[in-house]
């Protein structure tokens, strides 16, 4: 577990700003609370290649419950996607 700071500790603003990026980067925010999925479990499938609410699911073993995580995880996905793109930028002549 990550160890907590105190204002005592930080002689200089850009240390606290880093024990508390350390300290908050330690957690991971739940995408789907039904199934105990977090954002680091999500971003992993689909580094792994899932393209899909439903690959996720599958990658992960469980399916769908109530459905209130699908927007997050399209758009997760859909950042994903972005993100491994090779496909070079077009860009309107001015």
């Amino acid at each position: 577990m990550p160890r907590r700071i105190s204002l005592a500790n930080a002689n200089a603003s850009h240390y606290l700003e880093d024990q508390i990026s350390l300290w908050v980067g330690a957690y991971a925010m739940y995408v789907c609370v039904c199934n105990a999925i977090n954002c680091r479990t999500v971003r992993t499938h689909i580094g792994a290649g899932a393209q899909s609410v439903g690959a996720v699911f599958k990658a992960q073993g469980c399916s769908p419950r109530c459905g209130r995580c699908f927007d997050t995880m399209r758009e997760m996905i859909d950042e994903g996607k972005g993100a491994n793109t090779s496909e070079p930028v077009l860009r309107a002549a001015e």
